[in-house]
């Protein structure tokens, strides 16, 4: 569609309507503060917008749409929403990236232009073994002490959480000289050299990369000005999770310009404070950026019956938010959802009594596997442990999605999927419309002409890899150099260009190395089709942490081990902990169910389990008239 519809002719694209507040918000010319719940539609409202900006001219050719996500798959399904309702002309206008991608980005195109202490190698390393629990260890043993200015002694007196999240990366990179400064910024100082410095290669964590980036755009007014011109307008997804880091890029980026940000949270699902997100976040940006605060109360993900329990939970994290409206529509003598809590004898009659109802549930309601999640705290592969085994007796796949799920997400993860199911299968229609897709979008070409001749190549390299495959290969080098043919076939160099994560530094590398491992395992032991599924997860019950579900929906949710072991940090943390009981609750569009286990091991011991410190949301359930119930 083209751009040329008059903004009070306007409507949206895909949906019935929008509620009035959302509308508002897709019409705005100034910087926005979305306030918006679960099931709010906050990614339907950003596609919504950008189809807008783009299809009414309000957003004019050339300039274009920044939208920057926490998660991977979350800036994909956006990036596919708006393509989806206005068409890939207007919406290769619209550019959706992850934080991390968004600040490697400008690290691989401009990291010439730091200043020669923060400047990498242009080969750097993605290193993941830096965090903030292994600061101690870098400062105390991975530093040399030739040429420091701190003796043993004073480097083990510093504390690696407070190092890390103070001068190391949770403040502006500074330039000013260390003479004099207090041993802890001596010290970052110190770590930046040796990561930057200290070998051929440099060798960053995404954290530094935004940091740098930062300062790209700080310490350089030509490059700014450009990344200003090209961006009418900005979306901040997930807004309550920000951190230091990346409010810092927004701010040294966009504010007091001519662009247009809209941010989009909501402070009840703030669960990333272990991860930097920073309080006060929304009061901050409105100040910062002259915003206007809107609230969204419809929730069209869950039933009347789930959202009034919400609402007690919303309410308890914060008095003042306007209560959410069910969405959906019940029909007369259908249930309006339910919410359960469990209590069993012990863990066994736990996983045992789970099985069968998940069984039953998956057949009274006409459940695929998938339209099931379970739920922990921490530690899923712990937790689900037996409940997977009782699940699988009863014939039914269920996988922990912890480690795949960022893996699965990536854009080389999707296309090598999309191709080796094309060689297992004459019948992949999905597969063959989505490389098609990207072929045509890496080589900026359309048209008939260019299916037809594409189609002819696309099919004898599908055939000749199907003919390779015949006996799988359970070498990952192997697979690795399967898998740089069927990149090859894209174009390496295009499709890294067109994926910026992977334009420079090792990423692309580990990804791909991941990716062959992962099919190592499985071609070992299964079809090349089941493999596939396997790696992706079809027809698994999905079980992960409350914190990797953030942005997921599913029927039936269960929260294994609402206890005070599991929440152990609930004392210290009441508000964070009492909003991932919030976010796990909300997953859920029909059911969600709470279990407490009388009896569970705690590394490999069965001690016996408490609800003392946890109490108050077992008291949010029991205002909201949920009483626990007894399963013998």
């Amino acid at each position: 569609m083209r751009g040329n519809v008059r903004p009070s002719e306007w409507t949206p694209i895909g949906v019935p309507s929008l509620e009035p507040a959302a509308l508002d918000v897709v019409h705005s010319r100034q910087n926005m503060l979305v306030v918006a719940g679960p099931g709010a539609g906050k990614t339907e409202l950003l596609a919504q917008r950008a189809c807008f900006l783009l299809q009414t001219g309000r957003c004019p050719f050339p300039r274009r749409i920044l939208a920057i996500s926490f998660k991977r798959d979350a800036a994909r399904n956006l990036s596919d929403r708006v393509k989806l309702r206005c068409g890939s002309d207007l919406a290769s206008r619209f550019h959706s990236y992850t934080f991390d991608a968004f600040a490697k980005n400008l690290v691989d195109r401009f990291g010439q232009a730091l200043p020669d202490q923060f400047r990498p190698t242009r080969d750097y390393k993605i290193n993941f073994e830096l965090t903030k629990w292994a600061a101690s260890d870098w400062i105390n043993q991975s530093l040399p002490t030739q040429g420091s200015t701190l003796s043993p002694a004073v480097r083990a007196r510093i504390n690696g959480i407070q190092f890390y999240e103070g001068p190391f990366v949770g403040q502006r990179l500074s330039l000013d000289r260390l003479e004099g400064r207090p041993p802890i910024e001596r010290a970052a100082a110190e770590l930046w050299r040796y990561m930057l410095k200290g070998d051929l290669r440099s060798e960053m964590n995404f954290h530094m990369i935004g940091r740098l980036a930062e300062l790209i755009l700080r310490r350089n007014p030509k490059i700014l000005a450009a990344l200003r011109a090209a961006y009418a307008y900005v979306f901040l997804d997930e807004f309550q999770d920000t951190s230091s880091i990346h409010y810092d890029l927004a701010v040294t980026a966009f504010r007091g310009t001519t662009t247009v940000v809209t941010a989009v949270g909501d402070n009840k699902q703030r669960v990333n404070k272990w991860a930097g997100a920073l309080d006060g976040i929304f009061d901050r940006f409105e100040q910062d950026f002259a915003s206007k605060r809107t609230h969204l109360l419809f929730n069209y993900r869950s039933a009347p019956e789930l959202v009034r329990v919400q609402s007690f939970v919303a309410a308890a994290i914060d008095p003042n938010a306007p209560a959410a409206q069910a969405a959906m529509y019940i029909a007369d003598g259908k249930p309006d959802g339910e919410c359960l809590s469990l209590i069993f004898t012990n863990y066994e009659v736990e996983a045992r009594e789970l099985a069968k109802m998940i069984k039953r549930w998956i057949k009274q309601d006409a459940l695929s596997p998938r339209d099931v999640c379970i739920l922990t705290r921490q530690r899923p592969e712990h937790y689900a442990k037996l409940l997977q085994a009782e699940l699988l007796k009863a014939n039914i796949n269920s996988r922990v999605e912890n480690s795949l799920q960022d893996l699965v997400a990536e854009p080389l993860t999707i296309y090598v999927v999309h191709m080796l199911r094309l060689a297992a299968s004459n019948h992949a229609p999905q597969s063959w419309g989505a490389i098609v897709d990207l072929l045509a979008q890496l080589q900026g070409e359309l048209g008939e002409r260019f299916e037809r001749r594409m189609s002819r190549k696309f099919s004898q390299f599908v055939v000749d890899l199907r003919t390779k495959l015949v006996n799988l290969p359970t070498d990952p080098c192997m697979i690795e150099t399967l898998l740089d043919e069927i990149i090859g076939f894209f174009g390496t160099d295009e499709f890294k260009a067109e994926f910026q994560q992977y334009a420079q530094g090792d990423f692309f590398a580990k990804t791909r190395r991941d990716i062959a491992q992962e099919l190592a395992s499985r071609f070992a032991r299964l079809r090349l089709s089941d493999a596939l599924d396997d790696l992706e997860g079809v027809g698994a019950i999905p079980i992960m942490t409350m914190h990797k579900s953030k942005g997921l929906e599913y029927h039936t949710v269960i929260f294994i081990g609402l206890e005070d072991a599991a929440l152990k940090g609930f004392n210290a943390e009441r508000d964070e902990e009492t909003c991932g009981f919030f976010v796990a609750l909300s997953r859920a569009k029909m059911r969600a169910v709470f279990t407490f286990s009388e009896r569970r091991p705690t590394y490999n011991v069965v001690q016996i389990q408490k609800r003392e410190a946890i109490n108050p949301l077992y008291d949010i359930l029991k205002a909201a008239g949920i009483e626990p119930q007894h399963v013998a």
